[in-house]
């Protein structure tokens, strides 16, 4: 005669052995509540953008804060086991380049079609959520004290910045760790050929004082009065401004740009959360508070510009620079820079 105490037990454990299984199941049909980011523009801006992700969505967001030559390499080294999921921020070119070495998944948002097309990959490995042009900062105090008693013009243009005076004054992103300065590169050369372009960063090189890590600190260096000139885009610059720092901005002629830009990840983790991650940054919400947040233009045409920032058409851009010759060219072109110009 069958034990009742052991036909209870065995019940129970084909019950909860059923339960486990409908949980997993019910655990992977709603999918992870979470998304891995590297983000390579500020962290503070990041923050804002990520928390209004989380309340639209639910999703966590956890995020590593990396210049932009640390983070592609940290993506080129996890490319047999992602660990992220977004790559967020840096030109268009560093996307491409993944790209290129087949490190990004395919996705086309809907949202997608309210960007114009040249701000986005035809293929759709990467979209344009932000621009920006190369610019000059100048600290106003600085050099109305230092400058102007001798008679030296404020920086025009690129050329401007070879004057003698400025020697040990200028600082600038290091191309090697950051999009700001690999963009300056690969435009000047692209605008000016290779010969009269590594010219120009070896009579340069000789009044730069130190190359900074991130994009970012030319700006603020400049401000607070430690160097008299500095060479990032111009919403770090606008920001500066707009903190109330006395500074002078110039756009020269023909200067470099960017499309700031957001990828997938391939193999990463969380790739539907990935996607909707895509389908917000690039929706009309998002692109307003980071433009509010940033002073960048924006790559759709129905988020409105903050006061004072002009729409790219309104610059005299060097508008012929290549973003894919500039993906290209990146690894070659690097490696001459560390040649000529390590420090």
């Amino acid at each position: 005669m069958r034990n009742p105490a052991v036909a209870r037990c065995i019940a129970a454990a084909i019950v909860a052995v059923m339960v486990l299984g409908l949980c997993t199941a019910l655990a992977a049909a709603q999918g992870s509540r979470e998304l891995v980011v590297y983000v390579t523009f500020h962290e503070n801006e990041a923050k804002r953008l990520f928390s209004l992700f989380e309340r639209e969505t639910g999703i966590k967001v956890k995020y590593l804060a990396l210049a932009t030559g640390q983070a592609v390499a940290r993506v080129e080294a996890e490319a047999t086991s992602p660990q992220a999921d977004i790559f967020l921020g840096a030109g268009a070119e560093n996307h491409e380049a993944m790209k290129m070495k087949g490190l990004l998944a395919q996705y086309v948002s809907p949202e997608a079609a309210k960007i114009p097309k040249a701000f986005k990959d035809k293929d759709g490995y990467w979209t344009g959520i932000y621009l920006g042009p190369v610019a000059i900062i100048v600290n106003k105090d600085r050099f109305d004290a230092e400058c102007k008693p001798k008679n030296i013009p404020m920086p025009e243009t690129w050329k401007d910045l070879l004057r003698p005076e400025f020697r040990g004054e200028i600082v600038m992103p290091n191309p090697q760790l950051s999009s700001t300065g690999y963009t300056f590169l690969s435009s000047y050369l692209q605008k000016y050929g290779q010969a009269e372009g590594w010219a120009f960063f070896e009579q340069l090189d000789k009044n730069v004082n130190h190359y900074t890590k991130k994009g970012l600190a030319p700006a603020q260096l400049v401000a607070t009065g430690e160097f008299l000139i500095g060479i990032n885009f111009l919403h770090d610059q606008l920001l500066m401004k707009k903190a109330g720092f006395n500074v002078e901005i110039i756009v020269p002629k023909g200067a470099g740009w960017e499309i700031g830009s957001v990828s997938i990840i391939k193999g990463g983790p969380n790739p539907e959360n990935a996607k909707k991650f895509i389908d917000f940054v690039i929706g009309q919400k998002a692109q307003q508070l980071h433009t509010d947040l940033t002073m960048r233009i924006p790559t759709r045409p129905d988020v409105e510009l903050p006061p004072g920032v002009k729409p790219l058409t309104e610059m005299d851009i060097f508008e012929e620079f290549d973003i894919i010759k500039a993906a290209a060219d990146k690894d070659a072109l690097l490696k001459i820079w560390s040649t000529k110009f390590a420090r």
